[in-house]
């Protein structure tokens, strides 16, 4: 279940970077958004999976 959480906060923080840089709204900090979502990639890539009992 919090890999299905992950990845549609992903999506959801790319397409809120998406939308803020195509209405020019927050600046330059906008691109924390985009860094979050990375960052979130990244933690899914080291996440060690856990079987279900």
């Amino acid at each position: 279940m919090g890999h299905r959480i992950r990845w549609t906060a992903v999506w959801v923080l790319v397409a809120a970077w998406f939308v803020a840089q195509a209405t020019n709204f927050g600046g330059n900090a906008v691109h924390l958004v985009l860094l979050a979502a990375m960052g979130l990639l990244v933690y899914e890539l080291l996440a060690e999976d856990v079987p279900a009992t």
